[in-house]
């Protein structure tokens, strides 16, 4: 399945984008950390790059339930120039202080956060289908504007 990210509301806290699932009439609004320039990363900050990414339903040690995760290495890590990012997934949160260079989907969005986000997570969920730990999914992530 293709996903696709559009990052269009930029500030100095997040970056808010509007997601859409090839075959799904869904739009749902994404919160994630601030994208910098490459080659920049502050831990807990940074959103990961813009790009083409990997996306495959895995258990998350941290929160311990299954959840989608984002790479673009055969360690399931996002990687570009020097910079390296791990366990990044796509989960439930409202504020971009709560992601550490995770995307949180919300059903609307606010100044510097998205709404609703169980429920948009929930619906990503049921289109992803939650037990199937075996399929590769593509995750575009596009930039309305340069960091």
């Amino acid at each position: 399945m293709k996903l696709q990210i559009l990052r269009h509301w930029f500030s100095l806290k997040s970056c808010i984008g509007i997601l859409t699932i090839e075959g799904f009439d869904d739009k749902f609004y994404t919160i994630e950390d601030v994208p910098r320039a490459r080659g920049v990363k502050i831990y807990a900050e940074t959103a990961i790059p813009e790009g083409e990414y990997n996306m495959k339903i895995t258990l998350s040690n941290r929160y311990g339930i299954y959840l989608p995760q984002i790479y673009n290495q055969s360690d399931m890590s996002v990687k570009q120039d020097n910079v390296i990012f791990t366990g990044i997934r796509m989960h439930k949160a409202n504020w971009a202080k709560d992601l550490k260079g995770c995307i949180a989907p919300g059903m609307s969005k606010g100044i510097d956060a998205v709404w609703s986000s169980t429920n948009a997570m929930n619906r990503i969920e049921r289109i992803l289908d939650i037990q199937d730990t075996q399929t590769v999914h593509k995750l575009t992530i596009i930039n309305d504007q340069k960091p």
